[in-house]
């Protein structure tokens, strides 16, 4: 048995003993393990469960928002990345991601925040990041001229 499938065991050991807001970590790790083993729904599901016990938590938000652009649901990664990006503004992956996931509905959006990632990474000194992002926004650029 995988470590991932383990600590899946484990984790739903922990709830069924105590199902309530003390274990509500819980819920986000077996969201992260079935994240790692591509049981999309299954991480979602158990993200949700964690936000809605009141956890106002960045992470949770990314992580569900990553989920949802893994399943193409990318009206909910959007709202998703935009509550992660409201508990964090500097977070310049939430940009990048909520840009990308606007680029499967319309461009303006997504080359606004792809603009405020890049921005951020530059602010920040991560020229690597800076300089992929800007990547993207070249690619988009050339696209739109074909």
């Amino acid at each position: 048995m995988g470590e991932e499938q383990k600590a899946i065991e484990d984790f739903n050991r922990a709830i069924e003993l105590k199902p309530d807001s003390d274990y509500a970590r819980a819920f986000y790790n077996l969201g992260l393990s079935h994240f790692k083993l591509n049981n999309y729904r299954k991480a979602l599901e158990n993200f949700t469960k964690f936000i809605n016990f009141g956890n106002n938590d960045e992470n949770a938000y990314s992580k569900r928002a990553l989920v949802n652009f893994s399943l193409n649901n990318y009206q909910e990664a959007i709202e998703d990345y935009s509550h992660a990006i409201e508990l964090n503004p500097h977070n310049a992956d939430s940009y990048k991601m909520r840009g990308i996931s606007y680029l499967q509905q319309s461009m303006k959006p997504a080359m606004i925040d792809l603009h405020k990632a890049a921005i951020i990474h530059q602010e920040q000194g991560d020229m690597d990041d800076y300089e992929s992002v800007q990547e993207i926004i070249n690619f988009i650029n050339l696209i739109n001229k074909t």
